[in-house]
This record gives structure tokens, sequence and C-alpha cells, in this order.
């Protein structure tokens, strides 16, 4: 793309300057951003429009071996800490819903009053194959 600096070197015109150092300084500046505008319709880099940035930032990286390879190690180790996370979100899914089945048939038990849990347990020897 055709990309320019953030600051137009005639934005610097509204500086008031003390001394001939800082003027001449200013100068500088001014000539180096004169220098590295691009004419035209050129998009300001390190502006507050992040869509100009954001891809001047992609188009570098797409060019860039050593950003390929950070970017595959960050990807790598990414996916890995994201496959330990949902194990152990499975495996405490797996935990709850044993304790939630433990304390079900707990439940269970204790609402059974005397009479039905005798004549439950008699029933229960009266059908098995022993009987």
């Amino acid at each position: 793309g055709n990309y320019s600096v953030g600051l137009r070197y005639d934005d610097l015109k509204h500086l008031v300057l003390d001394n001939m150092t800082a003027i001449h300084t200013l100068h500088h500046i001014a000539a180096y951003l004169c220098a590295h505008s691009a004419a035209g319709p050129a998009q300001a880099l390190f502006s507050t429009n992040w869509n100009t940035t954001g891809q001047f930032a992609d188009q570098v990286a797409s060019q860039s071996d050593h950003l390929k390879e950070i970017w595959k190690q960050e990807k790598s180790e990414a996916d890995r800490r994201q496959k330990v996370h949902y194990n152990l979100v499975r495996k405490k899914q797996r935990q709850r819903a044993h304790a939630r089945d433990k304390v079900r048939a707990r439940k269970r038990k204790l609402s059974k009053t005397p009479e039905t849990y005798y004549s439950d347990k008699y029933n229960r020897w009266l059908t098995s194959p022993e009987w």
C-alpha cells in the first residue's frame, strides 16, 4: 500500500519555540516529514485509524520469516494451553456429574420411609436368584 507518516509537516507550524536550536531541529523534522510523506491520497501510519496501521502491520508480518516463525510458535503454545484447559474442564465436568449422581442416590435413599425401605429390601430378597 501507499503509506505515509502519521504527522503532517504543516502541523508543526503551530509550535512556538524559544531558541534557535529548537527552531533548527524543527526545520530538520519538517524536512524529514515532507520528504517521507507520500504524495496523493496516502494512508497515514500510526494514526488513530487502526485499519491503516493494522493493514501495514499485516503487510510487514506477511513478508517477514522471523515474524512468521514467532506467530507459529505463539499459535502452537496457545493451542497447547487451550487443550490443557479443555482437558481440565472436561475432567471437572465428569467429577461434578459423578458427585451429582451420588447426591441423587443418597437423596433417594434418605427419602424412603422405613416401611418402603424394608419393603424394597424384602422384595429384592424375594426376587433374588438365591431365593
